[in-house]
């Protein structure tokens, strides 16, 4: 099985965590900082193993671990219909995205839906700062 991002959804760095919107439903996502390292490598379609791999070689982090917080945030991912599921073998990019660096810090990766006011208020961006996502 590989994952891949939805096409059409538009996502932005903000704060330490990445913003998803998808303009066909109108809806939101926040990814902290380790679920934002999921939807980074859904660039390339991997495989849920080179996910896994990839998180162990760039956390501090357990493979029993990784495989679980990997399953659930691509599961929570589906859920909201930001990333699809397909059949195949693809590309597999199991280098790690900080290669060569000391493996960072662990933090159980988290996927929050948000509204258009939530992300008005959390991020401080005023309506106009969001207008491209909006058209």
């Amino acid at each position: 099985m590989q994952y891949m991002r939805r096409h059409g959804i538009e996502f932005a760095e903000m704060d330490q965590e990445v913003l998803l919107y998808d303009p066909a439903n109108v809806k939101f996502c926040a990814l902290n900082s380790t679920a934002g390292f999921v939807w980074d490598r859904l660039a390339t379609a991997p495989s849920f193993d080179a996910l896994v791999a990839g998180m162990s070689r760039t956390f501090v982090v357990s493979p029993e671990a990784a495989r679980h917080d990997v399953q659930d945030v691509l599961r929570q991912l589906i859920d909201l219909s930001f990333v699809e599921a397909q059949q195949g073998d693809g590309p597999e990019s199991l280098t790690p995205v900080n290669a060569g660096d000391a493996r960072r810090s662990y933090v159980a990766p988290h996927v929050r839906q948000m509204d258009e006011m939530e992300v008005l208020s959390e991020f401080q961006v005023t309506s106009a700062g969001i207008t491209w996502w909006m058209m």
